[in-house]
C-alpha cells in the first residue's frame, strides 16, 4: 500500500496474498488445458516435418539470395538501431525502404514499425483522437480489437464480407467513420470485396483502411496485394498496413498511404514512438527482399497452381472445409479437443499442421489452418488429403 508520502509499504505484503495469486493462476492455466485452449509454444525442427503452418509463402526464409542479402547488411551496417525512430534509431537505409515501398505503392508516404501488431494497436488511437468511428470486419486480426479497447475507441462490427450488414451499419452513424478490412483473412483464406466495400465507403463518405498482412506478396500485379489488386489508389484507400512476417518472410511493417495520414500515425503511434527501431543492418536485407519479392511471379502462378489442385482435391471430402481460393485453407472441425487431436494425428505422420482455436476463431470455425507454400507440390497435398481422411475414418476420439 501507499504511505501518505507516496511512499511503498512493503510490510503489509503477506505470503498468503502472493500463494492466492500463485492459486488463481494455476486455476486459470488449469481451466485453459481442461478446454483444450492451452497455447504452447513448439520448436520447430528443420525437415522432420511436412509443414502446412508457416506463413512464408513464397519459401523466401529459405532463399540462398535472401540469406545473403541480411549477411550483406549485417556487413554494412550496424546491428542495432541504438533507439527509437525519433532519438536517433532512423537511419538513411529505414528511409530507402519506406521510399522503395512508396514507390512501388505508388503512395505518397511509407513508414516502417517494429510490428503489424503495433501499427493496428495504434490506428484506432489515431481513429479516437479525431473522434472518427471504426466500422469493423467482425473477422479483423486480434490487434485492431486490441488497439480499440485501449484507445477506447467508438466502433462498430458487421458481419464478415458482408456488404448488407456493413451498408446498415454505415447508415447508422452520420459522423466520420473508417471501415477497417483485411485483403485475405488470415483465419479463412476469405478475399475481403473491395471494390464493392469502397463503392459503400464513398456512398456514405467514409474512408478505407486495408490490412494487407496476408494478400501482399500473393495477390495483385506483382504481388502489391489486394488493394493493387482490386485496382484500388491511395484516394480510396488512404492507409495500408504491411506486416512483413508472412509473404516478406522477415518481421516488422509497412504503414503506407496518404502523407497526411502516415504523418498522423506517426505522430500518435505510441508502440513505435517508444520501441527501438528495426535493426538497419536487418532493414537492408527488407530492402533486397522488395525487389525479389516483386519479381516472383513465377511463385505466385504455382502457389495458386497449388490451391486449385488442393480445391479439386477435398471437393468430396468426408470433411467440412471453408471456400477458399487462397493459399490458406481452413478444416472446420467445431471442436477445441478434435482440432488438437487431428493436429496430434497429423504429427505422427510427420505432418506439421498446427489447431485454430477460439478466440482466434469461432467455434464453428475452430479446427486446423492450412497453408499452401511454394515449396509444397501435388505429392505433398495428396499426402495431406488422403492422410486427413484416413484419419477421420479411422478416428476413435
Amino acid at each position: 500500500m501507499l504511505e501518505n508520502d507516496g511512499s511503498l509499504d512493503f510490510k503489509d505484503t503477506s505470503t498468503s496474498r502472493v500463494k492466492n495469486i500463485a492459486n488463481t493462476l494455476t486455476e486459470q492455466l488449469a481451466s485453459l488445458k481442461k478446454n483444450n485452449l492451452y497455447r504452447k509454444r513448439t520448436i520447430k525442427e528443420e525437415g522432420r516435418f511436412l509443414n502446412f503452418s508457416s506463413n512464408d509463402y513464397l519459401a523466401l526464409g529459405t532463399e540462398k539470395v535472401i540469406k545473403e542479402a541480411y549477411c550483406e547488411g549485417f556487413r554494412k551496417f550496424a546491428v542495432g538501431s541504438g533507439g527509437s525512430a525519433f532519438l536517433g534509431g532512423y537511419y538513411s537505409v529505414h528511409s530507402q525502404l519506406e521510399e522503395a515501398f512508396a514507390s512501388a505503392l505508388n503512395v505518397d508516404a511509407c513508414a516502417l514499425f517494429p510490428s503489424g501488431y503495433s501499427v493496428n494497436c495504434s490506428i484506432p488511437r489515431l481513429l479516437e483522437s479525431i473522434h472518427t468511428i471504426a466500422v469493423i470486419d467482425k473477422n479483423i486480426h486480434a490487434s485492431i480489437y486490441d488497439g480499440i479497447s485501449l484507445a477506447k475507441a467508438k466502433a462498430l462490427r458487421f458481419r464478415s464480407n458482408n456488404l448488407e450488414d456493413l451498408e446498415s451499419k454505415l447508415k447508422r452513424n452520420n459522423g466520420n467513420k473508417v471501415i477497417i478490412t483485411e485483403g485475405i483473412f488470415s483465419m479463412n483464406g476469405a478475399i475481403s470485396p473491395l471494390n464493392e466495400i469502397t463503392f459503400l465507403a464513398k456512398q456514405f463518405n467514409a474512408s478505407l483502411i486495408v490490412d494487407e498482412a496476408h494478400s501482399f506478396g500473393i495477390l495483385g500485379p506483382q504481388g502489391l496485394g489486394a488493394v493493387a489488386g482490386a485496382r484500388l489508389t491511395q484516394m480510396e484507400v488512404p492507409l495500408r498496413v504491411i506486416p512483413l512476417g508472412k509473404a516478406f518472410s522477415a518481421s516488422g511493417a509497412i504503414v503506407a498511404g496518404e502523407k497526411i495520414w502516415i504523418d498522423a500515425l506517426l505522430q500518435i503511434a505510441r508502440a513505435n514512438i517508444y520501441s527501438t527501431a528495426v535493426s538497419p543492418a536487418f532493414c537492408y536485407g527488407l530492402l533486397k527482399t522488395l525487389d525479389y519479392l516483386l519479381n516472383a511471379d513465377n511463385r505466385r502462378e504455382k502457389i495458386f497452381a497449388l490451391v486449385d489442385y488442393f480445391r479439386m482435391r477435398i471437393k468430396n471430402s468426408s470433411l467440412l472445409w471453408s471456400n477458399s481460393y487462397t493459399p490458406i485453407q481452413n478444416l472446420q472441425l467445431g471442436c477445441p479437443k478434435l482440432a488438437f487431436s487431428f493436429s496430434e494425428a497429423l504429427k505422427k505422420e510427420n505432418i506439421f499442421c498446427l489447431p485454430i482455436r477460439p478466440p482466434s476463431v469461432s467455434t464453428k470455425e475452430t479446427g486446423l489452418r492450412i497453408n499452401i507454400n511454394y515449396q509444397h507440390d501435388f505429392k505433398a497435398l495428396d499426402l495431406l488429403v488422403d492422410t486427413l481422411e484416413k484419419i477421420n475414418k479411422e478416428r476413435k476420439f
